[in-house]
Order: C-alpha cells, then structure tokens, then sequence
C-alpha cells in the first residue's frame, strides 16, 4: 500500500504515526492505494474541509462521503484503511459515484 500526496510525495512504509504526519498539513489531495483501481482518496484543507471516496477495484464500485470532514476525520479513515479493518466504511455516509 502506498500513500501519495499532492507535492509528489510518496510514502510506502505505512504505519498510523506516518499517515498522521502525512495529512496533519494536507492542503491539497492524498491517495492510499491498494493499486491503481483500489484506493481511498481526499482533497481539501483544514481550513474549508475535506472531500472523502473510495473506489473497489472498478468505476462502477466508486463511493463519495457526501458531508465535508475534519482533518482528524480523514486521518482516521486514512489509518483504518491502511491496517485493513472496515472501521472507515461504517463510520461515514457513502454515496456511489457514476463515473
């Protein structure tokens, strides 16, 4: 799994202390991808809000949080994602995405 922020960066040994790190400034988007077709992304600031999706595997499985989330918000979708527990799935309002 790898983490990859706006400004090029591109982080592979993930842990929770990372992904905290990593988004604590966030101005801009973050994906953690499982691969190419699978990930959780975000965009946004601290200051006006973040968008939240996912996507398993295919366009036609892809999901947005409809409501406008906290930094902290987002870190913690970020870390459960990443230790691969479905914590993030029930914690928020998903709608699916027609792309």
């Amino acid at each position: 799994m790898k983490l990859e922020l706006e400004d090029g960066t591109s982080i592979v040994n993930l842990d929770s202390r990372a992904i905290t790190s990593a988004l604590a400034s966030l101005d801009g988007f973050a994906i953690l991808g499982r691969d190419e077709m699978t990930y959780m992304q975000t965009s946004g600031s601290a200051r006006d809000g973040f968008v939240l999706e996912y996507q398993e595997g295919d366009t036609d499985r892809h999901y947005e949080c409809p409501d406008t989330l906290t930094v902290a918000q987002i870190t913690r979708a970020f870390v459960s994602y990443a230790d691969g527990t479905d914590t993030w799935k029930t914690a928020f309002r998903w709608e699916k995405l027609d792309l």
